[in-house]
């Protein structure tokens, strides 16, 4: 497809804090992600509250075919791995993870499940990845819309533990995808007609504000649409990620033009409060940087990619937000609007 300058509109201001004062950050970026979009695209860093965002973007009439080689299209379903025998360590293993799902998320009163959950507890980065996955959620069955559901791998998983699930998105493909899954899915304007109804207890964003044009609307309109207390998860790329200063352009975080803006942890705490949400947490989550750095170097020419692995090795495992790839947040809603 020819990508023309009629395809796009400019962007002179920040997402997250209305700031026009920028200076580049990151300049001649491809798609080098997905091949779907031509052209070469800039990021600014707003001054205000260093967070980045997109200075041309895919106009509303053509986003869909931004995303028409993306990966939620596929139907959510995995090949089922062979039937091996574990051995004793790696099924005591697996009997301690369960015990902790089963505590955790099951709503599980079993004693020994809780003895396994509280040895869990000392498997730091395991739990926390086991718990991403899980987004947080209460153990309680509870009313939860994933915005941006892609292909429903996370409905599908919510729903076994009691759950009831509807996901949303724009991409009509990764809908139906969905609702093959025997799920619920509907397209934003679902979302729209159902503003203020106040039926959620928990709404999950996964790699969404990136994506949309103004991040603190949508954010205001979930919390229109959450019971107080409800329970939300956010995970986006960070502005101040490692990965960023040492892949620059070809950072598997930007994904230009998809990316529309990226935050930081200033901008994004900023406008979460604004929408009425508090007891906000974010958790490092370290793991990602291996597979983050990997994807980065694979976008690289072949010429560069050794030195960026040589750059890439030397980083430190330090798990601060400056150095996190990902800013993976929960709070609750704290206030209506």
């Amino acid at each position: 497809m020819n990508w023309t300058a009629d395809r796009f509109e400019a962007a002179e201001r920040c997402l997250f804090c209305e700031s026009n004062q920028s200076t580049l950050a990151v300049a001649d970026v491809e798609d080098y992600c997905f091949r779907s979009v031509t052209g070469k695209f800039d990021y600014r860093q707003c001054a205000a509250c260093l967070s980045l965002f997109l200075t041309r973007r895919p106009r509303a009439e053509y986003l869909a075919d931004a995303y028409s080689s993306y990966y939620t299209h596929g139907n959510g379903d995995e090949a089922a791995a062979p039937a091996q025998e574990l051995g004793v360590i790696k099924r005591a293993a697996k009997r301690i993870a369960a015990g902790y799902l089963g505590i955790r998320y099951g709503g599980s009163r079993s004693l020994l499940d809780r003895i396994f959950a509280s040895i869990y507890g000392f498997f730091g980065n395991k739990r926390l990845e086991v718990d991403v996955q899980h987004r947080f959620l209460p153990p309680t069955p509870i009313k939860i819309l994933d915005y941006g559901c892609g292909n429903g791998n996370f409905l599908k998983l919510a729903s076994r533990y009691g759950h009831q699930v509807i996901g949303l998105d724009f991409d009509e493909q990764a809908l139906i995808a969905v609702r093959n899954q025997g799920i619920e899915a509907h397209n934003p304007q679902y979302f729209a007609a159902r503003s203020g109804a106040l039926e959620f207890g928990a709404i999950t964003l996964a790699h969404v504000l990136e994506h949309v044009d103004n991040p603190t609307a949508l954010l205001a309109d979930i919390n229109k649409m959450m019971h107080l207390d409800g329970h939300l998860f956010v995970e986006v790329p960070n502005a101040q990620a490692a990965g960023l200063a040492i892949f620059g352009k070809y950072w598997r975080g930007l994904e230009a033009p998809r990316h529309f803006s990226i935050p930081s942890e200033q901008g994004l705490r900023s406008v979460l409060e604004q929408a009425g949400f508090g007891e906000i947490v974010f958790h490092p989550r370290g793991s990602v940087r291996a597979w983050l750095f990997a994807e980065s170097t694979r976008s690289a020419p072949q010429s560069e990619q050794a030195g960026l692995k040589i750059a890439a090795s030397n980083r430190t495992n330090k798990q601060t937000s400056g150095t996190t790839e990902f800013l993976t947040v929960t709070a609750k809603k704290i206030r209506n609007l």
